[in-house]
């Protein structure tokens, strides 16, 4: 199954160990880790290795049917039955909503909280580029500077603020979504950042690897890239979530939100300027699966100067030959995978990815590495993603 974080950019494979997918810092070269970032359809090697991309669909492909048969923005995708109430909570919620910059490029999405300048977005979109200033644009087309008040990667949502007044906010629900119900969410996607796509929630406590926020909630809204951290509004126009990603896969298309209330603390630690960050390792890595024919974690860089380095890991060994059609190859000959986890079994990088995603940057972890016919055992210490 593919499963993207909803940026407009491609994002490109994380560093080290993670915790988007996403994701994570998707604008910079360096892969990068996270909740936004996404092995399943990135290229783990770096460009320097020259290794040959798989062949993975656009980041940028719209999920939608063909323009021949595309439905209605209005028409919920599984009924096929125009919702005239979400289409009026869309064009009256428009003012609220913002697209979030990342220097001169639209990334994301976001809507205000509060009248005096408080925007909740991803902080897979916040945290996109740390070296290039933020913004947001308001549906009148003007452009304000933000700042980052707080971000938490693990739930995927983030806090800017606007300085300003008389903004228009959207009102948090006081409950969360239950199965069945009708939802809308404005978004910068298809080329207009408010563009507005409806749906229906069809499952919650949904999760889709261990990069993603777990427990999110599963609609038939068609989002895509760019609609990241935008507000999804129930009937009444409320908000209920914030859009974080998309999968698709068997012919089957889902959208996922992070659920939000009136009673959700994660908010307004946000607003207190809360930060929490995704612990690192210091490497990139992909399935071993994919690669080696074996279960585990395949180092495929190592990060100088970070936990791994210094605990005795080391980059891979890859060797090129030409095939019987000309075409440059290459061969892994030596390799570190990661087999094990503070005890417990990893089989991919979903299973390493888990288990660094429950400690935080200054634990010690204990990893059982093979390499060639070797076992061996690290004692590795984590960073902080975002102080590295």
């Amino acid at each position: 199954m593919r499963r993207l974080p909803l940026l407009l950019i491609p994002v490109t494979l994380a560093l080290a160990a993670i915790p988007h997918l996403s994701s994570h810092n998707p604008l910079q070269v360096q892969p990068q880790i996270s909740q936004n970032t996404q092995p399943q359809n990135t290229q783990p090697w770096m460009e320097s290795q020259r290794v040959q991309p798989r062949d993975f669909e656009s980041p940028f492909r719209d999920p939608q049917p063909s323009d021949d048969t595309a439905l209605s923005p209005w028409e919920d995708q599984q009924s096929n039955v125009a919702s005239n109430t979400l289409e009026e909570v869309y064009q009256k919620s428009i003012p609220g909503a913002v697209r979030v910059n990342i220097g001169r490029s639209g990334l994301g999405s976001g809507f205000f909280l509060t009248s005096d300048g408080y925007v909740l977005t991803a902080a897979h979109v916040a945290l996109g580029d740390t070296n290039e200033p933020l913004s947001v644009t308001t549906s009148d087309g003007k452009d304000h500077p933000a700042t980052l008040v707080g971000y938490d990667e693990i739930r995927d949502l983030a806090i800017l603020k606007v300085k300003g007044s008389n903004f228009t906010p959207l009102k948090l629900a006081s409950s969360a979504p239950k199965v069945g119900d009708g939802v809308v969410a404005i978004g910068n996607s298809r080329g207009a950042f408010e563009g507005g796509r409806a749906g229906k929630v069809t499952r919650l406590g949904a999760s889709l690897s261990a990069s993603f926020p777990s427990s999110m909630v599963a609609s038939s809204m068609p989002l895509a890239p760019g609609d990241s951290g935008g507000p999804v509004l129930n009937n009444q126009g409320e908000v209920v979530g914030v859009s974080t990603a998309i999968s698709s896969g068997g012919g089957h298309f889902s959208s996922y939100f992070v659920s939000v209330t009136t009673s959700s603390q994660i908010v307004k630690d946000l607003q207190a300027g809360f930060k929490r960050s995704v612990p690192i390792i210091g490497v990139s890595i992909a399935d071993a699966q994919d690669y080696l024919n074996t279960e585990g974690a395949l180092v495929t860089e190592v990060r100088p100067g970070l936990g791994a380095q210094k605990a005795g890991f080391k980059d891979p060994e890859v060797s090129e030959f030409r095939d019987d059609s000309g075409r440059v190859r290459q061969q892994i000959s030596s390799a570190d995978v990661i087999v094990a986890a503070e005890g417990k079994t990893v089989r991919n990088s979903d299973d390493l990815i888990a288990v660094l995603r429950s400690k935080k940057a200054g634990d010690q972890v204990t990893l059982k590495v093979k390499r060639g016919e070797q076992t061996l055992t690290f004692k590795v210490i984590l960073s902080n993603k975002n102080s590295v």
